[in-house]
């Protein structure tokens, strides 16, 4: 969540126009509530970008307290001896000084690090943002990869039943022993390929202990066919505001914020420097003042101004322009870049919902034409490579559907991540 800066002496909440929804009300497995709640506790990369806002924070303390007075104790003592007589001389005391803020620079300095302690607090949210997605993007993964294999396992069970039918019907002379080879041969595919996904779950496991933080162990979830997820996001569109309200937008925006403060900085530069500083204490300087208990105050103004320094001044300002340049662009394409990525994101759940709906029409299809050729198989002169190629499509459509829900799913994450995420 933002905090409370001043800018210009403006309040400014960044909470109070925080209207990104939580992830909670986009993703109700359980389960992957409990890992995300687990990473924002212990993901390193989200350690690592909180002490961002540590440092941050330090270096507005330093900024803030430029503008107050500096104190300094000084004490000192000298003998000095010339023949037979010494001089002995001494001063204790406190040396105050404070630099009036004539051009603004230290001002302007304190603003632009509250501007980057708020620029720390976006990148912490975008940071864990992406760890959210990424994360759920690796579970739903893990739920694609499950239901493929038990569509795998069901189809290796019916293609094993398969070669018991065809070596029966070789044996009874209606088929060539060259076709329950051909079965045989697929039925090995098969198992390769569910070894193959055995390996694809087991490092996706591990990609998610690793964003936990935790050694290697097996992951908890549900299945792929409970999930539901709120309609109403994806088909009412995405209000403006949330897309303005994206930590990373909201990061592009402070960081141009600072660079014109320090704009501001190197102009001030250029201008005179007004210090007033001076002694209080006590002092003998051996012939005039004898007296230790008279206190010795002493004041004095200085005002300096850069006559040469071989062009530092204006190149320092010229580097801030263009800085500040730099921010404005990064921050017109982060607005860009966020209209596109919620544009893309309903575009995709609903393509995928089409697509959906024809992979459920095209596997209730060869559902009805498996069970039809396995009975012509057997009671006409139909081959089995009828059969084999019917299984093969059903094994096709019903892993692209799992495809397309995934698709369906990676769509509302990425509409998560492009409305600014949220825990």
């Amino acid at each position: 969540m933002f905090s409370t800066a001043v800018y210009a002496g403006n309040i400014v909440k960044a909470d109070s126009l925080k209207v990104t929804p939580t992830f909670r009300e986009f993703f109700a497995d359980v389960h992957l509530q409990h890992l995300v709640e687990q990473a924002v506790d212990s993901n390193l990369d989200l350690r690592n970008a909180r002490l961002k806002i540590v440092e941050a924070q330090a270096i507005l303390g330093n900024a803030r307290n430029a503008l107050l007075p500096k104190v300094t104790f000084d004490a000192n003592a000298d003998i000095q001896r010339f023949g037979d007589s010494s001089l002995k001389t001494y001063k204790i005391g406190a040396t105050p000084s404070w630099e009036v803020d004539i051009s603004g620079r230290q001002r302007n300095s304190k603003y632009s690090a509250a501007a980057s302690l708020e620029s720390s607090y976006a990148y912490v949210l975008t940071v864990q943002t992406e760890l959210v997605a990424t994360l759920a993007k690796s579970y739903y993964t893990l739920l694609m990869l499950d239901e493929q294999k038990s569509i795998s396992m069901h189809s290796l069970s019916n293609w094993q039943n398969t070669v018991e039918t065809l070596k029966a019907l070789s044996d009874a002379g209606y088929n060539n022993e060259t076709a329950v080879l051909q079965a045989r041969a697929n039925i090995v595919g098969l198992q390769s390929s569910i070894l193959t996904l055995d390996k694809s779950i087991s490092d996706t496991e591990s990609s998610i202990c690793l964003m936990l933080n935790t050694p290697f162990h097996h992951i908890i979830r549900d299945n792929l066919s409970v999930q539901s997820f709120p309609e109403d996001i994806a088909t009412n569109g995405v209000p403006l505001i949330m897309i303005d309200q994206r930590p990373d937008v909201c990061q592009a925006r402070l960081q141009l914020l600072a660079t014109g403060y320090d704009t501001k900085v190197a102009r001030a530069m250029f201008y005179p420097q007004f210090t007033l500083s001076g002694f209080l204490g006590w002092t003998n300087n051996g012939l005039v003042i004898t007296n230790p208990g008279k206190i010795l105050m002493d004041a004095l103004g200085s005002l300096t101004m850069p006559l040469l320094n071989h062009g530092a001044i204006k190149s320092n300002l010229e580097i801030a322009k263009s800085r500040q340049e730099q921010a404005k662009l990064a921050f017109q394409k982060s607005i860009l870049a966020a209209g596109k990525e919620v544009n893309d994101a309903l575009t995709e759940w609903q393509t995928a919902k089409h697509q959906i709906e024809k992979s459920n029409l095209q596997i209730s299809i060869l559902k009805e034409t498996v069970d039809k050729t396995k009975l012509l198989m057997e009671n006409t002169s139909s081959t089995y490579l009828e059969v084999l190629t019917a299984e093969q499509s059903l094994l096709s459509a019903e892993m692209s559907l799992t495809q397309n829900q995934y698709s369906r799913i990676e769509a509302i994450i990425t509409l998560y991540k492009a409305m600014g995420g949220g825990i």
